[in-house]
Formats: structure tokens, sequence, C-alpha cells
């Protein structure tokens, strides 16, 4: 098997157990109907029980079982773990989006905005704090260029941010939209991240993408405690 072909089955098996609970026997069942398995094999109690190990390793999960003997992903609440079964989800939806390629004309999604290309470039800034160098379209101005510190990024309603302080307006934090990334590259400049810094923190008095004034945030509470 393929190393690609391996990687979708290790997907539709993670989506079996995030569909938990869930028996070995519905697995089986299901599997065999599988468009990923070409030889309509049944899976064999050994076979089972080596994916789930795999997947354990592989994925960083617990698979646990209930009282019925039925299988399922455990849940954790802990806020180190968000990012990782986000990644998951996004990735076992894409698999099967893939394996049902077929029925196209059946499955509508939105359609990712642009600028997407340029993820793994900010994320790998991100990881050692490296400067970069963002050529920047907009609808009202000519395209600029300036140096960002990327801070984090944030996906809302489809759309990829990045957040941190920026060339142009230094000792301010900003948010900048993926889709209007030109061209992103890599400087060997790094960067430090304000003490204490935390993008959840930071959007906690946004509405959606948007930073509001701690005065205007303290009149709209108080207008709303008169309703």
């Amino acid at each position: 098997m393929t190393s690609g072909k391996l990687l979708k089955k290790y997907f539709w098996f993670l989506r079996a157990f995030q569909c938990g609970p869930i028996s070995r026997a519905e697995i089986s069942r299901r599997w065999l109907s599988s468009p990923l398995n070409d030889e309509k094999n049944p899976l064999a109690r050994s076979s089972f029980y080596h994916m789930k190990n795999e997947l354990e390793d592989l994925f960083s999960v617990s698979i646990a079982t209930n009282k019925k003997g039925e299988f399922y992903i455990e849940q954790s609440f802990k806020e180190d773990e968000e990012f990782r079964k986000w990644l998951l989800n996004s990735l076992a939806v894409e698999s099967s989006l893939e394996d049902y390629a077929n029925m196209h004309g059946r499955i509508m999604y939105e359609s990712i905005p642009g600028g997407i290309q340029h993820l793994q470039t900010v994320v790998d800034a991100m990881q050692h704090c490296y400067r970069i160098i963002i050529r920047y379209g907009s609808f009202v101005h000519e395209p600029r260029e300036f140096i960002f510190a990327p801070y984090a990024v944030r996906i809302y309603k489809q759309r990829w941010y990045a957040i941190g302080e920026s060339s142009d307006h230094p000792g301010e934090i900003r948010t900048y939209a993926f889709d209007r990334f030109m061209q992103v590259s890599t400087t060997n400049s790094t960067y430090e991240i304000p003490e204490g810094f935390d993008v959840k923190k930071y959007f906690a008095d946004c509405i959606g993408m948007t930073k509001i004034s701690s005065s205007i945030l303290h009149r709209t509470l108080n207008l709303c405690k008169r309703f």
C-alpha cells in the first residue's frame, strides 16, 4: 500500500472512532464497503487492534472503550489540545471528501479564501520567532510591503488572519487578512512576543476581528444593563 493510501486509511479509521461510541463489528461492517478497501477484505481482529494502536501513537489520541465494549476517542478539555483536535478534524474532513470525490455534485461546501498557501510560512516563522516580509494588497490603497512579527494566527468565518506587530505601526498589535497577502518571505531577524500575550485574551474584548477600546466596551455594557 502506498504511503498516500495508507494515510487515507488512517484517517478513515480516525473518522470511525470519532463517530463513537462504535463497536468493532460496526467498524468492520463499514470497512467492507469503504472505497479504500479495494479487495473488500474483512477486517481481522488483529488488524483492528493494530490500527487502533497505530492511531494512538501517530496522532497522540486515546481510544477508550465503554461498558458495552464500544470504542471512542476520549475527549479532553485542555486548552493546549484544542489545536490538535481542530487539526485532526480538518484533516479527517479533507480526507473524507477525497474518498468520495465521485459525489462532488451532492456535497456543497464553502470555498477557502486565497492566501492559505502562505500559512505554513507564517507558522514556521512563528515557531522560530522570525520576522517576515509581507507584500500586502488592499481594495483601497496600492499594494505595500512591510516587515511583520507574527505573534499568532486565527481563523474566523473561513478567513485566516495573522496577528502581530508591523513596521508600519511599531508598538501596536495589528491584524492582517491572509487573502490580502500577495507575497510572504522569511527573514533572519528575530523578535520577542510581549510578555503575557495570549491570542484568546487579546480577542476577548473584540467584536469579530475588530478591537474595541475599554471605554466603548464599558459604555456598551452599561447600555445593555438597561434592557
